[in-house]
């Protein structure tokens, strides 16, 4: 059955609120678009869009019930202009909600509750200083995983990649990538540490050749002791353009440890350097390079890089052009 709320008559054209009742309930929802057809003549009758859905009868006057939908329909109105308005900016996709508030001339608390329903009805997507579309939103999440596949397929020994450059491939601010790791991380799709990011559980799945060039250089490290051939010295002597990435990849593996971007060393060797500060501060109150690297037994080229390893560690500190007790020196001499 279909009532005329507020006209007597409605001609081809036109339009107006109806009352439309069924004998049986249908699946809908509120802003749901619709079609009627006569199904005995098969013609078309009109269509609209859903603005209240109930399963009594409206009471009270009928002008009053016009009233209320008329602000239902500028609700959906307002609703579809705020996700608009998150699809339109191809600049940053957020919309925040004090720029509502001027754009549209609404009062703060409705375009708070418009919001508060958007995102309940997952239109939206809350980040860090505002909101953006929420299919967009899913769209940068599919995006960004494909994106660590390719990288995964194009360096097969890396295995974690840069976060800032992950999102500059992406394309997306850094309130919305932010937003985009947090939930891929819940989802349980990537792991996030510091900087890096990489898939949950990735597995190289290197070729027979891959795994020889890897072993030859880990054996090599492993052979030159506190004086490693470096990432750049592979490069250089060897040729090979990943070797940074060879290296880490042991590191994964537990077979080496990382100093800086450029030395790795040993775990057996990376304890000796540690043994060395912790030795050296018992005695003293401080130590110089040189008295290290004698210790160490290498030279400064090692020694520098592998005393920043151990400020970053907290075992020493820079003091002036000394070494002193860092933070953690307690923790590393009772060991």
């Amino acid at each position: 059955m279909i009532l005329l709320s507020e006209k007597k008559a409605l001609n081809p054209g036109d339009s107006a609120f109806v009352q439309i009742r069924f004998n049986e309930a249908i699946p809908a929802c509120v802003a749901d678009k619709f079609i009627l057809r006569d199904y005995s003549n098969k013609f078309l009758i009109g269509g609209g869009q859903i603005l209240k859905l109930s399963d009594e009868k409206p009471r009270g006057k009928r002008q009053k019930f016009v009233e209320i939908l008329h602000k239902l329909e500028e609700s959906i109105s307002c609703k579809k202009k705020i996700v608009a308005a998150m699809s339109e900016d191809e600049q940053t996709g957020v919309i925040k909600g004090k720029d509502l508030i001027t754009e549209m001339g609404l009062k703060p608390e409705i375009i708070k509750s418009y919001l508060k329903i958007l995102e309940e009805m997952k239109l939206i997507k809350p980040i860090s200083n505002g909101f953006t579309g929420a299919t967009r939103f899913e769209d940068y999440k599919e995006k960004l995983l494909n994106i660590i596949e390719i990288e995964n397929k194009e360096k097969i020994f890396r295995h974690w990649h840069n976060k800032a450059h992950l999102l500059s491939r992406l394309g997306i601010s850094s309130e919305i990538g932010e937003t985009v790791l947090k939930d891929l991380v819940n989802l349980g799709k990537i792991e996030v540490k510091h900087s890096k990011v990489q898939l949950s559980r990735y597995e190289h799945n290197l070729s027979t050749e891959q795994k020889k060039l890897s072993e030859k250089v880990l054996k090599e490290v492993q052979t030159t002791g506190i004086t490693p051939k470096q990432a750049s010295e592979f490069e250089r002597d060897w040729g090979i353009t990943e070797a940074e990435d060879i290296l880490e990849y042991w590191v994964l593996h537990g077979e080496l440890v990382k100093i800086n971007q450029n030395l790795f060393l040993t775990p057996d060797w990376h304890e000796c350097a540690i043994t060395a500060a912790v030795d050296l501060l018992s005695d003293h109150k401080s130590f110089t390079v040189s008295e290290y690297r004698e210790t160490l037994g290498t030279s400064r080229k090692f020694a520098i890089p592998i005393l920043s390893h151990l400020d970053d560690l907290g075992i020493t500190r820079l003091d002036k052009s000394e070494r002193i007790r860092g933070s953690k020196y307690e923790n590393y001499s009772k060991k």
